[in-house]
């Protein structure tokens, strides 16, 4: 179990890691019309994916921690 619960962890943190990204990706948009590059973004969709990287990172400092041990 305790090899086992690290890796799990690992997992999980890429999995909420690539969910940032998407998220992140979701939430902004850029359009070039006739040379003027128009930007748009989504405030709240930019946070909750800083939310998943956040979780992402801190299971893995769980992982690392617990397969110290």
């Amino acid at each position: 179990m305790k090899k086992i619960l690290p890796f799990i962890l690992v997992l999980v943190g890429v999995a909420l890691v690539y969910l940032g990204v998407v998220t992140y990706q979701d939430a902004t948009a850029n359009v070039d019309i006739f040379g003027l590059n128009l930007k748009a973004s989504d405030n709240s969709g930019q946070t909750a994916a800083f939310v998943y990287f956040g979780a992402g990172i801190v299971c893995w400092v769980f992982a690392y921690v617990l397969g110290r041990r």
